[in-house]
């Protein structure tokens, strides 16, 4: 099964103001969503921004990312595949595309 980079993003009102215990327990949640779905999809990590949280996974297709997001009842607004990264190492040549 093939697994492809994602990124979601998703609306969160106000998640910029969750205290240490909201967040852990939006990442607990996320965590027992990717659970109950099984092997198709891997969170990675999220970046917490103004009302929005941005997600960066490895998943099988959008669908299951789709399916994530409602079990945490989430707004999935946008899915973005991955195609490259970029980073510092790429610049000075010490990491290779």
């Amino acid at each position: 099964m093939a697994m492809h980079r994602y990124i979601v993003e998703c609306g969160i009102p106000g998640i910029e103001s969750f205290t240490e215990e909201g967040l852990r327990a939006t990442a607990i949640g996320l965590c027992d969503a990717q659970r109950a779905i099984g092997p198709g999809i891997e969170w990675i990590e999220s970046f917490v921004a103004e009302g929005r949280i941005y997600g960066h996974y490895r998943a099988t297709d959008e669908a299951v990312l789709r399916e994530h997001g409602r079990r945490m009842g989430l707004r999935v607004d946008r899915i973005s595949k991955v195609h490259a990264r970029l980073d510092p190492g790429m610049a000075d040549g010490s990491r290779l595309a």
